[in-house]
């Protein structure tokens, strides 16, 4: 399921398209909690246009710019904790 559900977080991040096709500020908020969508966002507002939208514009906020990197390190300390719990019976797991 886990590759489901990257598959649509792949296609769901708005890297042809512009956030501006999206109308529901719902949506656009749920998806830019996914860090490649603000990266994303980010180079398109600062290298094409000033007209797309960032982070601030749709949450309203510079604190909230901080949500998807925390997402980001969330995930890598759980990942790195995972880790140094099971380093030692991989080779057995494999």
């Amino acid at each position: 399921i886990w590759e489901v559900v990257l598959q649509a977080g792949f296609y769901a991040t708005p890297i042809i398209y512009p956030l501006t096709v999206i109308k529901n500020v719902t949506f656009q908020k749920i998806i830019l909690l996914n860090p490649v969508a603000t990266a994303m966002q980010d180079a398109r507002h600062a290298l094409v246009t000033h007209a797309s939208l960032t982070t601030n514009a749709v949450y309203g906020g510079q604190i909230y710019r901080l949500i998807p990197y925390g997402i980001t390190a969330a995930a890598f300390l759980i990942g790195f904790l995972y880790f140094k719990r099971e380093a030692k019976y991989f080779a057995e797991n494999l």
